[in-house]
């Protein structure tokens, strides 16, 4: 897992060959593919031609802020052939799920359907979301999308509309870990149940080092933040005997973080 990565940078390049040494199941992207704007000729230079085409085969993106800076994402959605699985299907491909044995990863839309989602729908990403995790309820749920809430106090404050459509659906189905983007570094929280670190919980990480310009931490730390590296970096993911272990490795190939996760 790792995100915010298309400027083609030296750093950039330096991760997709880091990356190319791993072999597995599947590769997921926090959103901010490419940048500045998601355009068209973005993609095939800050994405395409950067990761092999092992990468590709594997490759699930969710859509940050600079994907949607052309037409809403239109050239994301034209150029990736993603489930279309949306209730309106005007969203099909923005969110969608998919599941490898008992893990069911679920890739949420944090823009603009997350600004629509409202009670007066009965068709938007929460419901849908509310839907899919009801649906899979003998799978492990691990949900990954742009915009984090939970963000270890950097440059892009804490977003409030994760907070107020999505982590309360979270809580309820009580998914245990979350994956987000969007701050250019490395985040990993305690496990968080009602905004309070519990014995129970989500554990949220934010891995926005895939190649774009890091950015710093602000002080104090927030009390929920067990580790924050301003590093390149990216998450692996590893599934056995109800454990999800995980790993965040830097640019070197570093493990500068591990965690274990009881399922």
């Amino acid at each position: 897992v790792f995100g915010d990565s298309g400027t083609a940078s030296p750093e950039q390049r330096r991760l997709a060959a880091r990356l190319e040494t791993e072999n597995p199941e599947a590769f997921f992207h926090t959103g901010d593919l490419v940048y500045n704007d998601g355009k068209p000729d973005e993609i095939l230079q800050n994405y395409a031609a950067i990761y092999s085409e092992k990468i590709k085969k594997k490759f699930y993106p969710s859509p940050g802020n600079h994907d949607y800076n052309t037409n809403n994402a239109q050239p994301y959605l034209d150029f990736f052939d993603l489930p279309k699985q949306a209730l309106n299907s005007a969203d099909n491909e923005r969110y969608y799920s998919v599941s490898f044995d008992t893990l069911h990863f679920i890739m949420l839309d944090s823009n603009l359907p997350l600004k629509d989602a409202s009670d007066a729908r009965q068709d938007d990403m929460i419901d849908w979301l509310r839907k899919d995790l009801a649906s899979n309820t003998s799978k492990k749920s691990i949900v990954i999308f742009h915009h984090p809430y939970y963000t270890g106090n950097s440059k892009h404050s804490p977003n409030e509309l994760v907070k107020e459509k999505i982590i309360p659906v979270l809580d309820e189905f009580k998914v245990p870990l979350v994956l987000n983007g969007h701050n250019h570094n490395y985040m990993r929280s305690c496990k968080i149940t009602q905004d309070q670190c519990a014995e129970q919980g989500v554990t949220y990480i934010v891995t926005g080092g895939g190649g774009a310009d890091l950015y710093d931490f602000k002080e104090p730390a927030p009390f929920y933040s067990k580790v924050r590296e301003k590093r390149y970096n990216y998450v692996r993911l590893t599934y056995s005997n109800n454990t999800i272990a995980g790993e965040a490795i830097d640019i070197d190939g570093t493990v500068f973080d591990t965690f274990s996760l009881q399922l």
